[in-house]
């Protein structure tokens, strides 16, 4: 296998780490060359394509490679493995990812940042991991909706786990927030 295979099978493993929580496998896939933001779905080209060395070009690929605009939103659509860790509240891979550098600020196609993933799961945990990366408690999703909109209602209901988030994204003195009891 050349090194571009290797990458994406490693990024790929990377992908499968984040959402079933192993984070030994995520640590071993980082070492094997995966690529930290990547997302599905994967565009796979063979590299010869980009370099003009294809004597048989699919009129199919020149569109998708010519049109910047779809190159941008491939970058931007599916989940990032750190939006797919927070998303199912995996702390020790969150944490390593975080640790690996991988962006807490990043978007999907709906606006949506791992931050928003951790509030939606009800995962205080990852929330502070994310929080103490920078992540921006204030950014909205396509819909408006700021990470804490996302709470699950059950925790809307308990003022002791409204009480915590609130500390933790720092709207204790809010008159804006929405608290249902």
């Amino acid at each position: 296998m050349g090194p571009m295979t290797t990458s994406v099978i490693a990024s790929v493993t990377l992908i499968h780490a984040a959402d079933a929580g192993d984070a030994e496998k995520a640590e071993r896939s980082l070492q094997d060359g995966a690529y930290i933001e990547t997302r599905h779905p994967i565009l796979m080209v063979p590299d010869n394509h980009f370099m003009g060395r294809s004597p048989h070009k699919d009129p199919y690929i020149e569109e998708i490679v010519s049109d910047t605009m779809l190159r941008k939103k491939q970058r931007e659509m599916g989940l990032t493995p750190l939006m797919r860790a927070a998303k199912e509240g995996h702390i020790a891979v969150v944490a390593l990812l975080l640790e690996r550098r991988a962006n807490a600020a990043a978007r999907d196609e709906d606006n949506m940042q791992p931050l928003h993933f951790a509030c939606a799961a009800g995962s205080l945990e990852c929330c502070a991991l994310l929080l103490a990366s920078k992540a921006h408690p204030q950014e909205q999703d396509d819909e408006g909706r700021t990470p804490i909109d996302l709470l699950a209602k059950d925790i809307w209901a308990d003022r002791k786990a409204v009480a915590k988030w609130q500390v933790m994204f720092g709207t204790a003195a809010d008159p804006d927030l929405r608290i249902a009891f």
